[in-house]
């Protein structure tokens, strides 16, 4: 499904975020 798909690319872009500001 392309939405549970664009959802899970949303989670892991938003994860890599908030480890990068926190590695920071």
């Amino acid at each position: 499904n392309l939405v549970h798909l664009g959802a899970f690319v949303g989670s892991v872009a938003l994860m890599w975020m908030i480890r990068a500001v926190l590695s920071h």
